[in-house]
């Protein structure tokens, strides 16, 4: 990220801390000698100009919004519909979140690679109503690439399940009894039968 800094003799810390988180195009639109003096005019700036409801900033997010493409990069692409799904909400635009979702659907048709992980995510209603979900499936869907297991993985079933986190259930041993379900050990070598077969045992015997 680039950091715009304000000089050193003018603004307040709070100020600077402000300059640090915008881009290179809001910092030329809204620093003057009177915000770099007092950061509320500085906020104030910043929230009329680019948080307002007013008919020309809803009119430009909406034109950002339908502006916004994919051009290969996914990773950006989602960066950008987080963004100004953000900004529409902040200016209350109040668009259906179906619609959202096929635009979000609608923009990356034509990739061929990811007809199938689009197939599979439009099979869940749930996820339609909730374009934000789709983009954090699309945000898994990069993990997933990079994963070294993706090989053994179903990634399009994957990304529609309730959560996206890969588990495994653990049948465990318990009160002194070998459990039958359990995948990691055979009855023979279970530690709850006898206990003194559990590794460090006799370590964990001398200290209690």
């Amino acid at each position: 990220m680039q950091l715009f800094l304000l000089p050193a003799n003018g603004p307040k810390p709070v100020a600077n801390i402000i300059t640090t988180r915008i881009s290179e195009h809001v910092f030329l639109e809204v620093i003057n000698s009177e915000t770099t003096e007092k950061e509320n005019v500085l906020w104030f700036k910043m929230n009329e100009q680019y948080a307002s409801k007013r008919a020309i900033n809803r009119g430009r997010i909406w034109r950002d919004w339908k502006r916004c493409f994919y051009n290969g990069n996914l990773q950006n692409y989602i960066d950008s519909c987080r963004k100004l799904l953000m900004e529409l909400e902040i200016v209350s635009i109040k668009i259906p979140n179906e619609l959202l979702s096929y635009s979000l659907f609608g923009k990356l048709a034509g990739d061929s690679k990811l007809h199938q992980l689009m197939e599979s995510l439009t099979l869940k209603k749930e996820l339609i109503e909730h374009p934000k979900i789709i983009l954090t499936r699309l945000q898994d869907c990069i993990h997933l690439t990079k994963s070294k297991d993706l090989s053994s993985t179903n990634l399009p079933s994957a990304l529609v399940s309730p959560t996206n986190e890969s588990f495994k259930i653990i049948n465990y041993c318990t009160n002194g009894k070998h459990n039958p379900k359990s995948t990691t050990h055979k009855k023979e070598d279970c530690w709850a039968e006898p206990p003194q077969l559990r590794p460090n045992q006799k370590k964990f015997q001398s200290t209690a």
